[in-house]
């Protein structure tokens, strides 16, 4: 299954970094920013996007699951 990795101390870290990332043994490495419904990225999280985008998939969602089905659906 997936395993993710969430850091609890996010104003610690460089800006950007997206909030959970997740690697399954199938579905390789991805990267989620979460979102509510009128949530919108910063100038960082833009540029964090292109850069991780070429280390695995990264998404924006608004729920993990919805996320982690997107990749891979049951």
């Amino acid at each position: 299954g997936w395993r993710c990795w969430h850091d609890t101390t996010a104003w610690r870290s460089d800006p950007g970094w997206p909030d959970l990332v997740c690697v399954h043994p199938t579905h390789g490495v991805v990267f989620l920013e979460l979102k509510s419904e009128r949530g919108k990225l910063s100038d960082a999280q833009r540029f964090s996007l292109a850069i991780t985008g070429i280390l695995g998939k990264r998404l924006m969602y608004q729920d993990l699951i919805g996320a982690l089905n997107a990749v891979a659906p049951a």
